[in-house]
């Protein structure tokens, strides 16, 4: 009874600053750091993976059961790796969601900082996790935090339970979508300040999905940006807004050299959605390219005349990609029926609409 007594003694009196004097508390954050340190799943078994995750998930409890103390440990071991140039990528994305797990929103601002200078995509599912469970707080203070994630557009995270890939720009609209509208204006700010190509990018998507049309002004100007990358994603976003004032451009855009660039306007006019475009899309077709071939055909059988219709047949009886052609007559085929089946509702109304000098609406017939 008096060893723990007399040891306590000693530290306190001896060792007043507690050099000597590490606890076994210490020694197990210094553990559980060093547990998060250099980690690397190649050449493990099955087995050796389940065994590694356990002992990260027991490191990040113990991280979080240590509150302040936990989260002072893991910003020391960071900068110390940022101070060598050391390569831990994992590490550093890692000690993020424990930091977030102890301090929430008043550590938004350091795990940002963590993943603007980190490529995200090393460990993504740590990083959307954790930016969905921000967002969801709707407090200003993490908005730092999701505009880091902006700036990727690589990472990706599976679903098992749902067999789905969430990567962008998907992920983006999970993490912003849950935050609300309250971000579009933060939005709308990024894409009028920000140089960065993928957070520009993203921030396009975020806002044309919202149809936020304060900035639609904006996103006309980036159609004409000098980095070809930005500038597609703006021009497929008028497509998508679908301003009748935007209509002439897209157009004029078909006269365009480049491929790329015709894809673009392809699929704005896809989503513009006005047959007016079928017999500026028409000549595409004979573009030497597959995939703007592909592209445009959607896009005429999606705007569905006789003259498109006729013209995606023609294209698809002459292409000697099987693939191709396996694709599209699958595509016609169902947009025939579909029209088939508009001829034969507009037929059954004729039919009941003429009897007798009635006028007939709903099976209720009154004189005419």
């Amino acid at each position: 009874m008096l060893q723990p007594l007399l040891i306590f003694l000693v530290c306190l009196f001896i060792f007043p600053h507690g050099l000597l004097c590490q606890t076994a508390t210490d020694q197990k954050l210094e553990d559980a750091v060093a547990s998060l340190r250099k980690v690397s799943r190649e050449g493990l078994s099955e087995e050796q993976k389940e065994a590694r995750a356990k002992q990260i998930g027991d490191s990040w409890k113990y991280l979080i059961s240590s509150g302040t103390k936990g989260a002072s440990r893991l910003k020391q071991e960071i900068e110390k790796v940022n101070a060598s140039n050391e390569r831990d990528d994992f590490f550093k994305l890692s000690a993020t969601v424990v930091l977030w797990n102890i301090g929430k929103a008043n550590e938004a601002d350091y795990v940002a900082s963590v993943w603007s200078s980190t490529p995200v995509s090393a460990q993504y599912t740590y990083v959307f996790l954790t930016a969905f469970e921000a967002a969801q707080t709707q407090d200003p203070r993490v908005l730092p935090l999701l505009r880091a994630t902006l700036k990727d557009d690589k990472g990706s995270m599976y679903v098992g339970l749902h067999a789905m890939n969430i990567a962008w720009p998907l992920s983006h609209e999970f993490i912003w979508g849950a935050y609300g509208p309250k971000g579009l204006p933060v939005l709308s700010e990024i894409l009028e300040k920000s140089s960065d190509v993928v957070e520009i990018r993203s921030a396009i998507v975020l806002l044309t999905r919202a149809q936020y049309l304060p900035a639609l002004p904006r996103i006309r100007q980036l159609a004409s940006s000098e980095n070809e990358h930005v500038r597609r994603q703006a021009i497929q976003s008028l497509g998508i807004f679908g301003h009748p004032a935007d209509y002439d451009r897209l157009i004029t855009g078909l006269n365009s050299n480049d491929t790329k660039e015709l894809f673009s306007y392809a699929f704005a006019l896809y989503e513009f959605d006005d047959e007016r475009a079928v017999r500026h899309l028409i000549p595409l077709l004979e573009k030497n390219d597959d995939e703007l071939r592909v592209e445009v055909s959607l896009a005429l059988l999606r705007l569905l005349t006789p003259e498109s219709l006729a013209a995606v047949k023609g294209f698809v009886s002459k292409t000697t990609n099987a693939e191709m052609k396996n694709s599209l007559s699958r595509r016609i085929t169902f947009q025939e029926d579909k029209l088939q089946g508009f001829r034969s509702k507009a037929k059954g109304r004729t039919s009941r609409g003429s009897f007798k000098g009635k006028k007939c609406r709903s099976n209720v017939c009154s004189e005419r």
